[in-house]
């Protein structure tokens, strides 16, 4: 019931913004494919310049969910530092979130970083990337859980769509319920 809520919450917010929806099969220690699905959005603006906004992400897996809220900061058109606060799945309830995004069209690198209650709950994502072009980047990702490694990925610019692969060099699967 808690991941249905926070869900509905996260989705009644993202309705005044541009959402990111990612969906994907993690391959677990238990040897199966449980699906993922992120949703990353950006609300309304706070300050008449744009620097200030609103961000939104939610999260759903079989044995977890969150659901965060909070404002992210672009003091240059190189660089976005954000904070949010939310939901999980656990008993304590509570998560923090910080990251940070330092780019341009070509390169970029970008950290995200999540604690909860309990010394093993946080969760990181960092990544490097190339973009030669619009269609396709590639460089180097380290995802906690996930692994640490290559990743590729493909933008169909029309559709709106991504097709991505990552290929980690070390990893560090979770146990699932």
């Amino acid at each position: 019931m808690k991941k249905i809520l926070v869900l509905i919450i996260v989705l009644s917010c993202a309705i005044t913004g541009f959402s990111q929806i990612q969906i994907f099969g993690k391959y677990t220690a238990g040897k199966e494919i449980e699906p993922d699905i992120n949703i990353f959005n950006y609300g309304p603006k706070l300050d008449t310049a744009g620097k200030i906004k609103i961000t939104y992400f939610a999260l759903v897996e079989k044995a977890w969910a969150e659901g965060l809220i909070g404002i992210s900061y672009t003091p240059s058109k190189w660089c976005e530092l954000g904070l949010m606060f939310g939901l999980e799945s656990n008993p304590a309830l509570y998560r923090l979130s910080g990251s940070i995004w330092l780019g341009d069209d070509k390169i970029a690198f970008a950290t995200c970083m999540e604690k909860g209650d309990g010394s093993d709950n946080w969760w990181y994502k960092s990544t490097l990337g190339y973009s030669p072009s619009k269609k396709f980047t590639c460089g180097l990702m380290s995802w906690r859980y996930n692994g640490t490694g290559i990743f590729l990925q493909y933008n169909n610019v029309k559709h709106g769509l991504s097709f991505g692969l990552i290929q980690p060099m070390t990893q560090s699967l979770k146990k699932t319920d």
